[in-house]
């Protein structure tokens, strides 16, 4: 395809000009908006995506350890029992509250996640301090993808908290 007759540089342009009509943004004005994205998207979208995996990879530990280790459950996990009469194997059992203890406790606080974590694990890390500066950075990330950047009602009890 050729270029757009306004010399837009646009390649696959389909503009039909008009008296006076201005097509498109200069190189000045495409270099302008791709300062402010990096200036303030890129940051923000870096910012989410970080702690987004953090939480990926805190998650899969967990369950690659309470998959490999179930015994590491207290006795006192409940199941309903048509769950498991329709379950075909043991290891679709176990997977299913697997899933329920992690899904339960992705709602919870990340000190908690971490405590439960070291309850199984035994990692002996992070250190509080490293806990309550995830939890804040997790806090404000749960702002800007839930709130749009505005904390309100149970946003703002979780940044306090």
């Amino acid at each position: 395809m050729e270029n757009c007759p306004q010399s837009c540089r646009f390649r696959l342009c389909r503009h039909k000009p008009k008296q006076g009509d201005r097509h498109g943004a200069t190189l000045a004005e495409i270099a302008a908006k791709s300062r402010g994205y990096v200036a303030e998207q890129l940051i923000e979208a870096t910012f989410q995506q970080f702690i987004s995996v953090l939480e990926t990879f805190v998650f899969d530990i967990l369950r690659i350890w309470l998959m490999t280790y179930p015994a590491s459950f207290s006795s006192n996990k409940k199941v309903d029992f048509a769950d498991v009469l329709n379950a075909p194997d043991r290891d679709a059992i176990i997977r299913l509250v697997v899933y329920n203890e992690v899904k339960d406790l992705f709602y919870k606080k990340p000190k908690d996640w971490f405590e439960f974590l070291e309850s199984k694990v035994k990692l002996g890390c992070p250190l509080a301090g490293e806990i309550d500066q995830f939890a804040e950075a997790k806090a404000s990330r749960d702002v800007l993808v839930h709130g749009r950047g505005i904390a309100k009602g149970s946003r703002k009890n979780k940044l306090n908290n």
